[in-house]
């Protein structure tokens, strides 16, 4: 029987269609395959089987060739995604509640897709601020519903979605306001381990996640980095002093001595997005360069990211002997910034840089530089962003909108966001790298010197392969500028950060102590789910 790439013969040099340029490796089964036949080699070959007539239907007599561009990618289905995102910040039935505790995730993944595809989500600001306040606790940080336990892992989503609406809201302040920052420093202090590490909760689990998420909050929030005094890491015979404190060590440790990649603790299996949380938490920590290279194998985990790259799929998996799924286009794809841009080291800041549109899409807000390079840097890119490119286009677009894991799998926001995301940060579309700080004591100023310039076509160049027409191919797959370690446009990320810096250590000004916004009344307990979230209006759960 013959493979998709051989029944999907090339155009004729008679044909009026023009020819694409898609590279074998994209187009062909593996050259080497084990012969050893298991359940997950079984899964792999079903896998490669559903993406390569994806990846090669433009070579395809019976596809229509202005579908796609000259190197035989489809447009991004910029509208069908829009559509299918707003409709995931409705109500959902009550079937959907084992989802509940996801409320503020699937605030979050839905605003950022819509803000990187171009939309402009300020509308939101009502409903989100009445759909986050009951799910805030007194004693600091987030749940993930209302009365439940506040979590890292809501509390990241929660900041996320207040900072991506705040950014296109014309009162911003009145969203930031939401944050109890006191309460949340103080709650961070109690996460705080001996070991360096934090828990996700009290009482729970700790791991690279908390660290990494821990880390992001304290520098988008502008928190003291001093531990509150009566938290027990600060206690005999502990003593630290720090929300920094053996950080970078726990870190460190993480990382396996087996293969190179990193675990969610010391000794545990190494994993994609633990591998991401390791390398923004020390992009964070101090500068990139510097902290990168002492305290993590650099080229060991090059080389366990890079496997993670799957041909002919182009995508990543997540761990060694796993499936393609497009969620890691962020988790793992995002990782090669950060290391490219810690290799290469920090580019000359110009201060005449400041907040400017993205030339492609005019809604979208991205921190660029007047010192963007104008040459390709060094030092990367160390994966194919085409390969990556060719996997979110060709093969996780849902017809009829969102993106998916992999071919016969549901879209769903949780997807389509990280598709975008990774397209953004590691699809070839931008040159991500960091300033030199203009003042070094700033704190976080190294990670939050970030920066994304237009990527540069080298005449010549016989690495990777260009995939993108440039500017004026609008709607074929542009989408907005993420923040590498943020997973949230440069300008979010610049504004919640002054905001903060603006209001001092525990400035006045607000709501409530704290700059915490009250509201009149208590919330319902409500039966629905969901998010809870409508456009200019509260979720009927909650009112």
């Amino acid at each position: 029987m013959p493979t998709a790439s051989e029944e999907a013969a090339p155009f004729s040099e008679s044909s009026s269609a023009p020819p694409f340029q898609i590279p074998p490796h994209f187009t062909h089964e593996p050259p080497l395959r084990d012969a050893l036949e298991t359940e997950s080699s079984k899964l792999q070959n079903k896998v490669v089987d559903s993406c390569l007539p994806l990846l090669t239907a433009a070579l395809d007599p019976r596809e229509n060739p202005f579908d796609f561009n000259e190197h035989g990618l489809p447009q991004l289905h910029r509208e069908e995604h829009i559509d299918f995102l707003k409709e995931s910040l409705g109500e959902f039935p009550a079937k959907f509640i084992g989802i509940d505790a996801s409320r503020p995730w699937m605030l979050y993944w839905a605003l950022n897709g819509l803000v990187l595809l171009g939309e402009n989500v300020g509308d939101y600001e009502d409903a989100l601020i009445k759909t986050l306040t009951p799910l805030q606790s007194s004693t600091g940080g987030f749940g993930g519903g209302h009365g439940h336990t506040p979590h890292l892992a809501s509390t990241f989503p929660a900041i996320l979605a207040i900072s991506t609406v705040a950014s296109r809201s014309p009162n911003p302040t009145r969203l930031y306001s939401l944050i109890d920052r006191p309460s949340l420093h103080a709650w961070l202090s109690r996460l705080k381990q001996p070991s360096g590490a934090f828990r996700v909760t009290e009482n729970g689990e700790q791991d690279v996640r908390g660290a990494y998420i821990a880390l992001v909050l304290i520098s988008l929030l502008d928190l003291p980095l001093t531990l509150h005094p009566d938290c027990p890491a600060a206690q005999e015979p502990h003593n630290l002093r720090t929300l920094h404190d053996n950080l970078s060590s726990y870190l460190s440790q993480c990382q396996s001595t087996l293969d190179g990649g990193v675990g969610e603790n010391p000794g545990r299996e190494s994993h994609g997005a633990y591998a991401f949380c390791a390398i923004a938490a020390l992009c964070l920590l101090g500068e990139p360069r510097e902290m990168v290279s002492k305290h993590l194998d650099v080229p060991a985990l090059i080389r366990w990211l890079a496997a993670r790259q799957n041909a002919p799929e182009g995508g990543f998996s997540g761990r060694t002997n796993k499936l393609v799924d497009v969620c890691y286009s962020y988790w793992v794809g995002a990782c090669f910034p950060l290391i490219e841009g810690a290799l290469n080291g920090p580019v000359a800041d110009d201060p005449a840089s400041s907040s400017s549109p993205n030339p492609s899409n005019k809604n979208t807000d991205i921190r660029s530089s007047s010192s963007a390079p104008t040459t390709l840097l060094p030092i990367g890119p160390l994966s194919s962003p085409s390969g990556l490119a060719r996997y979110i286009l060709s093969c996780a677009q849902q017809p009829g909108g969102g993106l998916r894991d992999k071919p016969g799998k549901p879209a769903d926001s949780y997807h389509t966001n990280y598709a975008l995301c990774g397209l953004s940060a590691a699809g070839g579309m931008y040159q991500h790298f960091y300033v030199q700080p203009r003042n070094l004591a700033e704190k976080f100023a190294p990670g939050l010197g970030w920066r994304v310039g237009p990527n540069v076509d080298v005449e010549g160049d016989e690495g990777e392969e260009r995939v993108w027409e440039g500017e004026e191919d609008e709607g074929r797959g542009v989408v907005g500028a993420v923040h590498p370690i943020y997973g949230v446009e440069h300008g979010a990320v610049e504004r919640i950060r002054r905001w903060a810096e603006r209001r001092g250590e525990w400035g006045g000004g607000g709501a409530g102590r704290g700059g915490r916004l009250r509201r009149e009344g208590s919330p319902g307990t409500g039966t629905g789910t969901g998010t809870g979230f409508e456009k200019g209006k509260w979720g009927s759960d909650w009112e």
